[in-house]
């Protein structure tokens, strides 16, 4: 009977790939060094072992060398030695944006970004490239109350920007996207926690004191 390796069927589970990222667990790597912006060509090696055949036909869909969407995609693999009923597995390839965490003026969690209320604030980051202007998911950016804890890191966010209203922009020269977050003067003395959703299905997150 044909089995799957170890490395196969478990080390490739939820094997998560990033746009810079040449080889996860020395097997599932990027074939081809040119992605496009919401696709990536993913690659990987089978290890299997059979005790009556030295002949194995190794077939998985999507295939080896497939080109991947970004988000979560199930590969369903099949090894056969022609004696017995295939080996089965299924493991899953996701592929997200390379996200870096928030730049200057905005400080990453734990810390506190301490601001007025009311004022916009320009959250920059950076997806290793123009990735179009449709990177986030359906009702994202998002913001919600969190406790003020007086013992949580806190730094004054000293940029800020006047907006009529939140926006989403690229800059090329510093490959950076700058998200303008209108904040409401009513959030005077609160606590709250932006949430940026991107359409490959990452979450991050960021603290703001308002004063």
């Amino acid at each position: 009977m044909t089995r799957f390796g170890r490395q196969f069927s478990n080390s490739f589970c939820s094997t998560t790939l990033r746009e810079l990222g040449t080889v996860i667990n020395g097997r599932l790597q990027y074939c081809s060094a040119t992605k496009s912006a919401r696709l990536s060509v993913v690659c990987w090696g089978a290890l299997v072992t059979d005790g009556c055949s030295s002949s194995v036909n190794v077939t998985s869909s999507p295939a080896s060398g497939s080109v991947f969407p970004l988000g979560t995609t199930t590969v369903h693999a099949s090894a056969d030695d022609g004696t017995t009923t295939p080996s089965t597995c299924t493991f899953k390839v996701i592929v997200q944006y390379n996200f870096a965490g928030f730049f200057q003026p905005v400080d990453n969690l734990p810390v506190f970004n301490v601001v007025q209320a009311g004022r916009a604030i320009p959250t920059k980051f950076s997806l290793s490239g123009y990735k179009g202007l449709g990177i986030f998911a359906a009702g994202s950016p998002s913001s919600g109350p969190v406790a003020c804890n007086s013992s949580d890191p806190a730094t004054d966010l000293i940029e800020t920007v006047t907006a009529g209203g939140s926006s989403l922009n690229y800059d090329p020269t510093t490959d950076q996207y700058i998200y303008v977050w209108k904040t409401n003067p009513a959030w005077a003395g609160t606590c709250r926690q932006l949430v940026v959703q991107l359409n490959d299905g990452s979450i991050h997150r960021a603290n703001f004191r308002f004063k």
